[in-house]
């Protein structure tokens, strides 16, 4: 019985690792395949500081798991920089004036 238990446990650990074999990874999948918290990456995300993040079908995050091996190793020369505030305030100015971002 105990042969049993072992791999009853061994498939649901291979059931929960399916997704490394995706290349499109959901919130909670980015939650186990990085061991950060869901609402860590979901502020980074809405801030714009992860890579490869995306709402193809309007609701549900979706992010890119080769952008996002990138990400945690610290190679992301394709990522825009967070604005600080002194730009966004610039940009909002410039808009306000001109009419284009």
């Amino acid at each position: 019985m105990e042969t049993l238990q072992k791999i009853h446990e061994d498939l649901e650990i291979i059931k929960a690792m399916q997704f490394l074999n995706k290349r499109a990874l959901t919130l909670d999948e980015l939650v186990q395949y990085t061991g950060l918290a869901k609402s860590y990456l979901y502020k980074k995300t809405m801030l714009n500081e992860i890579p490869g993040a995306s709402r193809p079908m309007g609701k549900k995050l979706f992010f890119d798991r080769e952008k996002i091996d990138q990400w945690l190793l610290g190679s992301h020369s394709d990522i825009e920089p967070p604005m600080s505030d002194e730009e966004i305030e610039s940009r909002a100015a410039n808009y306000i004036t001109t009419g284009k971002i």
